[in-house]
């Protein structure tokens, strides 16, 4: 698996990264749902390159573009960060999900030297919140009607873990490299 930070990246796989946020499976998940167009995508990206409170990473598996993590609201000073990712439909199942989590985890922590992540996922998306839930995170909160979607007023649960808690949790998680097989590159 490869991540690579976008600004890096061509328009055709900006496009491939906008192709995928707007798929109906991935749109749902999201605070916002509308379909995003070319000019705002490329406005979002032409942000980033100035922005170092933000990054995003295309995430490649054998040469494919399967999706998109962020670590967003990077806070130097208290030293702490949120993320998201989404991956394609065609590739979640396939452990590729905990294993971009873990190396996530890795680079916030150990390369990034933050102390604190936090995540916000919708109630109702619980396969997340429970592979969340499984690297270590812990459930903080729950804001009731945080967000409002095409279906009405959604719940946030924000999910968070220390710097310490992975520290202690890790070597008990290295397994899923191992059980996928996967090593991953970070190109920044």
């Amino acid at each position: 698996m490869l991540l690579k930070n976008i600004i890096k990246c061509n328009e055709s796989d900006w496009q491939k990264v906008l192709d995928l946020r707007n798929s109906e499976g991935i749109r749902n998940n999201m605070y916002t749902d509308h379909v995003i167009s070319w000019d705002e995508h490329k406005s979002w990206i032409s942000k980033l390159k100035e922005d170092n409170k933000n990054i995003a990473f295309t995430v490649y598996n054998k040469n494919d573009l399967i999706g998109l993590v962020s670590i967003n609201n990077i806070n130097h000073k208290h030293k702490t960060s949120d993320w998201a990712f989404y991956l394609s439909p065609s590739v979640q199942g396939q452990g590729l999900g905990a294993v971009l989590e873990f190396t996530i985890l890795d680079y916030v922590f150990q390369t990034m030297n933050l102390e604190k992540l936090n995540c916000q996922v919708l109630n109702f998306n619980e396969p997340v919140i429970k592979m969340h839930e499984k690297f270590g995170f812990l459930k903080e909160a729950e804001i009731r009607s945080q967000i409002h979607k095409s279906q009405g007023r959604v719940n946030v649960v924000h999910l968070g873990m220390t710097k310490s808690e992975w520290i202690e949790n890790r070597i008990n998680k290295k397994y899923v490299l191992d059980r996928y097989g996967q090593s991953v590159d970070i190109v920044n």
